[in-house]
């Protein structure tokens, strides 16, 4: 049964209620069942942040909310909920709570630890006790599922809240495009995502007793069926970041590409990880289409830069968890020109020290960028609309100053002399339409300001049911290349399709 389907037959639609008729024995009438209220909570998990989206009703004229953390911490969104975990105990601590501890087990970039996860998520059975708390770095899959579970609690509260009826749940977690391909990442983020839903959906179970979330997670990974990706019984999908953040793009800006150029890239820029994708708008009487031509991932973002001004300054890993945060609230005032304290025993950080970390961690991401370039190009070469780019960065790292001048400055461009064309979202030039339309379309009930709005449209992506964003499949007009990437490269068509 495809999606569509699934969700007309979850919702109701084209069929009659259920009504009980009145018996002797029964006088009054059994009212008629409420269908279940169906939501999907989009989750854009990062490697600093998380953010979500939730989307009433899966239906077109949708509100979609954009879940308000309330978040204060400095190189945070407000809607972004920290993607941190401490351990006080035998008790975790999540996000803020987790963020403000300066001693003991802290884990942070649990996204990329689970990217760089060796093997997969069940080589084999976990049991036993817990593992000591310095042994749990052996298990990202566990720590991600934990974070999850109780990010997606929080957001379960938020719609009891809001409806008192049956209320049924589908989940949209994003995944970086280059794994998207059958292998252990991916089945390691599946694992991950039948967890923590499990987690979620137990009421009864601690959010945050260690012990107890670890005896359910050893049964968890007794199921069978634990990391299938089945759609008749478990209603959750993996969406590549790159078609959250067009979708994002799309339903925030009324679509961004169909008024650009010929050619478009995509630039999410994350603390962890920059994901790039490239694009053709196809505009016609008849339907307008999104070719995809190609995606990478690079494993490098702001959060090297946060490792780099330490490295700068000389701090042993011992006294870096103390550090870590005064670093990342340096940043903005660095790149102010202001000089910072960030504590006893170490110099100031200047100005010149963000830039030799942004130009030694961004040189990194830009062999990527090339390399995706590259890609894309040879599935139409030798024509002219290649001499006219848009560039979209996105994500909080396109808010550095040091990324965006390194785009406009890549020595592609300045070799072949194409005429690029840059778009800041977030920025002077865009935030107040997107701000306006965000809140126009209600995803949240305060206006964002301009550092916000990056942060919103990957996750408004993924609050789209996922049968708005079909697998891609490569244009027939466009010969395939005989070792193509890993990841999906093809068309992306954003109509749902037809019942029949």
């Amino acid at each position: 049964m495809s999606w569509f389907r699934l969700i007309r037959r979850l919702l109701g639609i084209g069929r009659t209620p259920n009504t009980a008729v009145p018996t002797e024995t029964i006088q009054a009438t059994v009212p008629t069942r409420t269908p279940p209220t169906s939501v999907v909570i989009g989750l854009d998990f990062g490697t600093s942040g998380t953010k979500v989206a939730v989307q009433w009703h899966r239906t077109k004229g949708r509100p979609v909310r954009v879940f308000d953390f309330g978040t204060d911490q400095a190189g945070f969104s407000r809607f972004s909920y920290p993607s941190t975990i401490a351990l006080e105990g035998s008790r975790f601590l999540f996000g803020i709570d987790a963020e403000e501890r300066h001693e003991g087990r802290v884990f942070r970039s649990l996204k990329r630890t689970l990217i760089y996860a060796q093997g997969d998520a069940r080589p084999g059975t976990p049991s036993g006790a817990p593992p000591r708390p310095q042994d749990l770095d052996a298990h990202p899959h566990f720590l991600v599922a934990a974070y999850l579970g109780a990010v997606l609690r929080r957001v379960r509260g938020l719609v009891a809240q809001e409806y008192d009826a049956d209320t049924e749940f589908f989940y949209n977690l994003d995944i970086p495009v280059s794994q998207l391909d059958g292998g252990r990442v991916q089945r390691g983020y599946q694992t991950v995502l039948d967890a923590a839903v499990d987690f979620a959906e137990s009421d009864e179970l601690p959010e945050d007793d260690y012990p107890s979330l670890w005896d359910r997670w050893v049964e968890v990974m007794g199921r069978e069926s634990t990391g299938a990706a089945d759609p008749e019984h478990k209603w959750w999908a993996l969406i590549p970041e790159s078609s959250a953040i067009v979708k994002g793009a799309e339903a925030a800006l009324a679509s961004i590409l169909p008024g650009s150029r010929r050619y478009a890239a995509i630039v999410d820029i994350g603390a962890g990880t920059t994901d790039m994708g490239w694009f053709k708008w196809n505009a016609s009487d008849e339907e307008d289409r999104l070719y995809f031509f190609s995606a990478r991932t690079c494993l490098v973002g702001c959060d090297d830069v946060d490792d780099r001004l330490l490295d700068i300054l000389a701090v042993p890993i011992n006294e870096r968890i103390k550090l870590f945060s005064r670093v990342r609230e340096a940043k903005p005032e660095l790149s102010v020109d202001r000089s910072v304290d960030i504590g006893d025993g170490y110099r100031s950080l200047c100005p010149d020290d963000l830039d030799q970390a942004v130009d030694k961690v961004a040189g990194r991401s830009f062999e990527k960028y090339r390399d995706s370039f590259g890609q894309a190009y040879k599935k139409e070469k030798n024509t002219d609309r290649w001499q006219d780019i848009r560039v979209v960065l996105v994500g909080g790292g396109s808010q550095l100053e040091g990324f965006r001048r390194k785009f406009k400055m890549h020595p592609r461009w300045q070799q072949f002399g194409r005429g690029v064309d840059f778009l800041l979202l977030g920025s002077f030039e865009s935030a107040a339409f997107t701000a306006n339309t965000l809140e126009s379309m209600g995803a949240t009930e305060v206006t964002p300001t301009n550092a916000d709005v990056v942060f919103l449209l990957p996750a408004l992506g993924l609050s789209n049911p996922v049968v708005e964003i079909p697998d891609p499949t490569l244009p027939e007009e466009i010969a395939p290349l005989s070792q193509g990437p890993r990841g999906p490269t093809g068309l992306y068509d954003y109509e749902a399709p037809d019942d029949d």
